[in-house]
């Protein structure tokens, strides 16, 4: 990680606390696989699909009245 981090070399790196030497039960898999694909559509494509999504869940907060503001 530090010679990644000394070239600037964009990287993410996942841990699986609850797994032992592999990557079966629950969704471990299901969220390896989306978060390979999130970190390629941010590569290549400048965003992902989890990053807009968040986005809009954000703005869509800023947009609705707070409790007592009616």
């Amino acid at each position: 990680m530090k010679a990644l981090q000394e070239e600037d070399v964009y990287f993410t790196q996942q841990f699986y606390t609850d797994q032992q030497h592999g990557l079966n039960g629950g969704h471990t898999k299901e969220h390896l696989y989306k978060s390979m694909g999130d970190f390629l559509d941010e590569c290549y494509h400048g965003t992902s699909a989890k990053y807009e999504e968040r986005k809009e869940a954000l703005e869509q907060e800023k947009q609705e009245p707070m409790e007592g503001e009616r």
